[in-house]
């Protein structure tokens, strides 16, 4: 039995499985892809910080 917030529940295991690992092949093209967002964004954040950056309405005035 397992106490929940909605009260108690009772939790049968009806098999157990051995999976090992995935392998590295297929994780690969998510891993590069994560990857390359995360550095993507710390490049841009460096330029970001590094400019002056001015805000405009669409009228073209400045934004106060």
């Amino acid at each position: 039995p397992v106490k929940s917030r909605f009260g108690w529940d009772v939790i049968w295991l009806e098999d157990r499985r051995n999976a090992g690992p995935p392998a590295f092949e297929s994780l690969k093209e998510g891993l590069l892809s994560e990857l390359s967002n995360e550095l993507g964004a710390e490049y841009i954040k460096r330029l970001r910080d590094g400019a002056d950056i001015e805000q405009f309405n669409a009228d073209g005035s400045p934004i106060q």
